[in-house]
Parts: structure tokens; sequence; C-alpha cells
């Protein structure tokens, strides 16, 4: 769960912070419960070595896609973070 931290701190300026954290951490511990179950039931049809591409593949594809979930104003709203001039509206 390392990417909980990044992740939450994300959801911690938004207009209901609990609810992002929630979300992150519940959909954390689904993969957490669900991956191996979807990794060995491809594995038994596929094989080990196709079914392991899987997470990569969905690894690659969230590294990707990730700067388009970046919020309107996130990145000058993270540096204002770092310097301690953040204004709450």
């Amino acid at each position: 769960m390392a990417r909980v931290p990044a992740a939450s701190s994300a959801w911690a300026r938004s207009a209901r912070p609990g609810s992002g954290l929630a979300k992150v951490v519940g959909f954390g511990y689904a993969g957490m419960t669900a991956g191996p179950a979807v990794i060995g039931a491809l594995a038994s049809r596929i094989g080990l070595h196709a079914a392991l591409t899987v997470p990569a593949v969905l690894a690659l594809w969230i590294a990707v896609a990730a700067p388009a979930l970046t919020p309107p104003g996130g990145l000058e709203l993270a540096k204002e973070a770092e310097h301690g001039t953040v204004t709450h509206e």
C-alpha cells in the first residue's frame, strides 16, 4: 500500500477528502484481495507467464494515464502546499 500516501494526498485536496480516501483505500484492498484470484484463473487458462503480463500492462497503463487525472490547478496547489502558501476557500 505504498501508493496510498500519494493517492490520498491528491484526494485530500478535493471537496470531500474523507470520501476520496475511502475510495482509494477500498480499491487498494479490493485489488489485493481479487488480484491473486484473477491471476490464478488466467494462469490456468493461458499460462502463468502470460497471466503475469496482465498486472505489468495495467501498471504501465496507470503510469501513462495518471497525468490525465490531475485536477485543474492540481500542480499549482501542490507547489503552493510545498511552500506553505495554500489558502483554503
